[in-house]
């Protein structure tokens, strides 16, 4: 939410809604015990995700989604020879830039790095023995930050943004196994 002044909410900001375009690369590596399939994996995504909305009595802003990156692992189990489904969790750090606009033509930008955890799943198909085809569902949980801040506390003045944030992602994906010889899989 947005407080100004006697600590009062003025605004609150759950439910915005950003829209763009999300790339990510992954580069990971998989072992196959039986039906089950264990691995590890980087990940950084490219992002030009943004919001805009305006705040009465403060003015316009701009919420833009920097690059991300995370580290984690996954466990699944092949359904059938070609099937494997599979959940996930990962660390998570994004970057967030804010604009505000002020309504006397005033404008600054703030950078905010998110930090938190992904968990998630999917399913994955082999189309051959190293193209696979898959969807995947992801929720990020991320802890509160403050994204701008010029509230000066001992005259009760000023503007404080906090966010508590949150991504949902349900993404297409291509991966194809370029080391065969051990097993291990990088999309």
């Amino acid at each position: 939410g947005v407080e100004e002044g006697d600590s009062r909410e003025v605004a609150n900001l759950d439910g915005l809604n950003t829209s763009g375009i999300v790339g990510d690369g992954r580069i990971g590596f998989d072992v196959q015990r039986g039906r089950f399939v264990f691995g590890v994996f980087g990940s950084y995504g490219f992002n030009n995700m943004e919001a805009d909305g305006g705040i009465e009595g403060l003015g316009s802003f701009t919420l833009e989604k920097q690059d991300e990156w995370s580290v984690g692992g996954r466990a699944g189990i092949l359904v059938n020879p070609r099937t494997l489904a599979y959940i996930m969790a990962a660390y998570t750090q994004t970057d967030y830039e804010l604009t505000l606009r002020g309504e006397d033509a005033t404008s600054s930008s703030h950078d905010t790095t998110f930090s938190g955890v992904t968990v998630g799943g999917g399913v994955e198909f082999a189309v051959t023995n190293n193209v696979f085809l898959g969807i995947e569902g992801t929720h990020t949980f991320y802890g509160k930050e403050t994204i701008f801040d010029d509230y000066d506390a001992e005259r009760n003045v000023g503007t404080r943004l906090d966010d508590e944030l949150g991504e949902t992602k349900v993404m297409g994906t291509l991966k194809i196994k370029l080391n065969s010889g051990l097993g291990g899989v990088i999309d």
